[in-house]
Order: C-alpha cells, then structure tokens, then sequence
C-alpha cells in the first residue's frame, strides 16, 4: 500500500498537511522524498548481496512499478540497476 500524507492522515488522526510540514521541518525533505530515498537505499542493498531479479527487486523495495524503480534509480545513482549491481560486485 502506497504511503502518503492522506494514508498517515487517516492513521494518526492529524492533517495530511500539518504531516507533511512537520515532517518536512524534522528532515528537510518531503515524506515522498525520504521513501524515495529508503527505497533507492533498500534496492542498493539487495543489488549489491542478492541473485534476485530486478522485478523482485522493485517489488521488495516498495517500487510500483519496474519502469518507476528504474526511472528512480537511475536519476538517484547515475546508473541503471544492472550497471549499478556489476559495478559493486566487480
């Protein structure tokens, strides 16, 4: 289930904006930023230690889609996932 300020709103009874602000001014980023992040971080990770498949990967790191998690990925590390697992397994 895809994480939002609207899905948080309904969780802790608060304002999706007032979310959304405070956790901005806690992190210096927006929510969507920080899971971007996460995500880009986790798929790193499972690249780097895994024999999964790059759909698999997507989906255990929280991508939507194979074509998001390469879009993502790509602008986050300057490399494709394929280029980025060859890379750090030499």
């Amino acid at each position: 289930e895809p994480v939002t300020s609207a899905s948080l709103e309904k969780i802790v009874c608060l304002s999706g904006d007032y979310i959304e602000r405070h956790f901005r001014r806690e992190t210096g980023q927006s929510i969507a930023q920080y899971l971007r992040a996460k995500r880009v971080l986790e798929a790193k990770r499972l690249l780097s230690r895994s024999d999964m498949t790059l759909q698999d990967i997507s989906e255990a790191s929280g991508f939507g889609s194979l074509s998001t998690f390469y879009k993502v990925f790509r602008k986050a590390v300057h490399n494709t996932p394929a280029q980025y697992r060859k890379a750090t397994r030499g």
